[in-house]
């Protein structure tokens, strides 16, 4: 990929700027989603078979001993990893196709932002999926310690989604991202999820999930995972330069968060 790249110039205190020998663009020598996608597709292929993995055990489990809420939540448990196996894989497929893109590109990073986005929910429930799991087979111990780091890998969330999207303000524009654009981008989404974290201390943790909740739950993460890669494998044929405007984006990692926290009642 670096040979179709020329150094311009390397000014003091001045970011690196190279030229792309096929369009002529003058950029931020930086990090390549391309390059990335490659290993994103691999981690989602990975997870993939985990996934089912431990899917299978589920079904093969036969534990007379537990009881029927213990039942419950060992069904809940494996819904949410089949939706994280579909999940990962259709991340996977899509993370190929952004690592086949010729040029590095606004519209490249963009499609990292969404496929990013299906990845992280995917996340989300493989996470959540294994703490249930560990609770109803009694694993305390264990799924006590999932539950507290759960919470952390949640705020790191919108975090890891937007970095797409600053990475095209710091590539393309060839800028520093300004405090209004972290502020749109990350804020609304992190208060979202640590607002929902806090309140659900009030609620009693060894109730009865509610199914019908969970089961529309699971249709909405299905629903905006798929619309994430389709999107993400469509803008693949829109101009190089296309991007989403910065308060849709941060409209889109909200959303997400919303889901997110729904999840959150569940734990």
């Amino acid at each position: 990929m670096l040979k179709n790249l020329v150094i311009i110039h390397m000014a003091p205190n001045k970011y690196p700027i190279v030229v792309d020998k096929i369009t002529g663009r003058k950029r931020v020598r930086s990090f390549d989603v391309r390059a990335a996608s490659q290993q994103y597709s691999n981690i989602a292929g990975t997870l993939s078979g985990f996934a089912i993995t431990i899917v299978i055990i589920i079904a093969q489990a036969n534990n007379p001993n537990i009881g029927g809420l213990d039942i419950v939540r060992r069904n809940i448990a494996a819904t949410g990893l089949l939706v994280s196996f579909f999940g990962f894989i259709t991340s996977s497929f899509v993370f190929a196709v952004i690592s086949g893109e010729e040029e590095l590109t606004p519209k490249a990073n963009q499609m990292a932002f969404l496929a990013g986005s299906g990845f992280s929910l995917s996340m989300t429930f493989f996470f959540w999926s294994i703490a249930t799991f560990l609770k109803a087979f009694l694993v305390d111990e264990i799924s006590t310690i999932t539950y507290k780091i759960f919470p952390i890998f949640l705020i790191l969330n919108p975090i890891y989604i937007v970095s797409s999207i600053l990475d095209n303000i710091h590539i393309f524009d060839r800028r520093k991202p300004i405090l209004r654009e972290y502020l749109i981008l990350l804020i609304p989404s992190v208060l979202t999820i640590a607002f929902s974290y806090l309140s659900r201390f009030l609620i009693n943790t060894n109730s009865e999930p509610n199914l019908k909740l969970f089961n529309f739950l699971v249709w909405l993460f299905l629903i905006v995972i798929i619309v994430d890669n389709i999107l993400s494998v469509l803008f693949s044929t829109l101009n190089d330069n296309y991007r989403m405007n910065i308060y849709l984006c941060g409209f889109w990692i909200l959303l997400h968060s919303l889901l997110i926290s729904i999840v959150i009642a569940f734990i």
